[in-house]
């Protein structure tokens, strides 16, 4: 069997549908695959495919006619909602063990092009995948782009909820990202609820300088 259809095999097993640890956790022979990192190849296999479509951290089956996957397809995704103008945080998998201690996230604009965005980041970091964490519906369009730097700016000269937030950046096949990094923090999975909060109070008072 090649390792295309054990990915369908392992998503078919969760009934069409999951994120991909779990459905690296349904590939019985993974651990035969010649590959040093199993994960980046089964997202490349994942992503490469138009049987499969993903809709913030879950991959779905298209091929596989189910109820989900139905569900998938008229929901309105958080990435579209926000699309009339906000920002959006971004975070890793909190299931997915990177060589970089502490908290990496990215703000950004929701716009026509963030799903691609979205799509590139997860091609041109060195691990993979990311998810959407939260979105921040801003009324006002015409402030986007200085609320943005406004905001990046300011957590990067501040501390956020206490912690030094730093500029990380990384270049895989040549294409450059820039990400925000706490690195004091253990356990970044409990923290996100804080984390959204907290940047949520910085985008109002940033929000309110530039509306004075």
């Amino acid at each position: 069997m090649t390792q295309y259809n054990q990915v369908v095999a392992a998503i078919k097993k969760l009934g069409g549908k999951g994120n991909l640890a779990q459905i690296m956790a349904n590939i019985k022979d993974i651990g035969n695959w010649t590959t040093k990192t199993p994960d980046r190849t089964v997202y490349s296999l994942l992503y490469k495919s138009n049987e499969f479509e993903k809709k913030d951290n879950i991959w779905y089956y298209t091929k596989l006619k189910t109820p989900s996957t139905k569900s998938v397809k008229k929901k309105t995704s958080p990435v579209k909602q926000a699309a009339t103008g906000g920002l959006y945080l971004l975070g890793l998998n909190p299931n997915l063990e990177h060589p970089y201690k502490g908290l990496l996230f990215k703000i950004g604009r929701t716009d026509r092009e963030f799903e691609k965005r979205l799509n590139e980041y997860d091609l041109y970091l060195p691990f993979s995948p990311i998810q959407l964490i939260d979105t921040y519906i801003i009324p006002n369009k015409k402030i986007l782009v200085a609320l943005e730097k406004n905001v990046r700016n300011t957590l990067i000269k501040d501390s956020l909820m206490g912690f030094p937030v730093k500029k990380f950046s990384a270049a895989v096949n040549d294409k450059k990202t820039e990400w925000l990094h706490i690195q004091n923090i253990k356990n970044t999975d409990s923290i996100m609820p804080d984390l959204k909060k907290a940047i949520q109070k910085v985008i109002n008072a940033e929000l309110a300088k530039l509306q004075k």
